[in-house]
């Protein structure tokens, strides 16, 4: 468990619905935040609040000017960098090209900062110059096709002359194998506007993007919540150190001891089931998870004054029956003040922190365990 946590919470929501199938492969998150002052630091971030669910995050602020003067600043969004190492996301998904902002109330437009490096090296007029989206990754798409295989394509290096790929090859922008490519560069991006913040005054800015959701596939789920309650570490199939690394990432969200031995027992009774399902000997568990980058406040004049988190189960993943979606996280590590899960309704939960200087940030998990057996085949 990384870092000092003051509390946890793990809460079981029945979904009441049918659910989707999971996708076919692990995902990682991408850890992206609030908005951030370009060098002003007399902005007092009065209040903060918070949703976070699998595929929204909402942020609401109140941003005060206390000083006898208006102040203008560059408000960002920077975007954390990335590169072409999983062409299951979108380069819209990774470069959160659905950012959504508005300021008192109104759409606020917002100019887009877009830059490729190579090592040291900016390639950014490389790229373009041959009409290269960068974000994507010249479209670099991957899918299964009618037959049911995965291939990838990356339209806007395709449709170059033979002798230009070998150029961009060489340059060392691309390697190609055969029929595939991939690209080599890393992607900067950043959405900035200039923001006028009137003297002795309080503007109200919102935020709204789609996370980047990990997904994870842990095998044998009731030796990894045994060995989180015994402290002894299971033997994975993949050896003692596989078992330790699952153990170990199903801690970062300080999971419930109640709600590890409630989980215990449902595996254990779906590995005795009488319907044949072979699915359910390996006791597979999907955890989802969103990151959420809370130090990017430290931008603005600390602390926030008003601090609210609010999470949101969203809609639960599996195969055809019922699941329950337990919510789990590490608390904000903050002295100053008496953290309180309140329930706002069915899904939906409230942490409020006065006067919070983040010192770490926020890794949400959305656990779905069947809550019925499955169903006979």
């Amino acid at each position: 468990m990384s870092g000092k946590t003051i509390g946890c919470v793990v809460l079981l929501l029945l979904a009441s619905s049918a659910v989707s199938a999971v996708a076919e492969s692990e995902a990682t998150a991408i850890a992206a935040g609030g908005l951030v002052a370009r060098g002003e630091t007399r902005i007092v971030m009065a209040k903060e609040q918070l949703l976070i669910r699998p595929d929204k995050i909402v942020v609401d602020y109140d941003f005060r000017n206390d000083t006898n003067e208006d102040v203008t600043t560059e408000v960002a969004f920077p975007v954390p960098l990335y590169k072409d190492e999983a062409p299951q996301v979108s380069g819209s998904d990774q470069s959160f090209g659905g950012l959504q902002v508005w300021v008192g109330g109104k759409p606020q437009a917002y100019k887009i900062e877009i830059r490729a490096t190579l090592g040291d090296d900016d390639v950014t007029g490389i790229l373009t110059d041959d009409q290269i989206d960068i974000p994507s990754f010249g479209h670099h798409e991957g899918r299964t096709d009618s037959s049911g295989a995965f291939r990838e394509t990356m339209r806007d290096f395709e449709r170059l002359p033979a002798d230009e790929q070998d150029h961009l090859v060489r340059l060392g922008l691309f390697e190609k194998d055969g029929q595939s490519a991939g690209a080599l560069w890393t992607v900067h991006i950043q959405y900035y506007w200039a923001q006028r913040f009137p003297a002795h005054s309080t503007v109200h800015v919102r935020q709204e993007y789609a996370p980047v959701t990990g997904l994870a596939y842990i095998e044998n789920a009731d030796q990894v919540f045994t060995s989180l309650l015994t402290g002894k570490t299971y033997m994975s199939e993949l050896g003692v150190e596989a078992g330790a690394e699952n153990t170990a990432a199903l801690a970062r969200f300080c999971p419930d001891r109640a709600w590890m031995t409630a989980a215990v027992s449902r595996y254990r009774a779906l590995r005795k089931d009488t319907h044949g399902n072979a699915d359910w000997e390996d006791a597979l568990f999907q955890p989802r998870w969103v990151d959420f980058l809370l130090t990017s406040a430290n931008s603005w004049r600390v602390p926030i004054e008003d601090f609210t988190l609010i999470v949101d189960r969203g809609k639960a993943v599996g195969t055809d029956w019922e699941f329950t979606t337990g919510i789990s996280f590490c608390a904000p590590p903050d002295s100053k003040s008496d953290q309180k899960i309140e329930k706002l309704s069915d899904g939906r939960y409230r942490l409020h922190i006065d006067n919070l200087v983040p010192a770490s940030e926020l890794h949400i998990g959305f656990f779905d365990l069947p809550a019925a057996e499955p169903p006979a085949r």
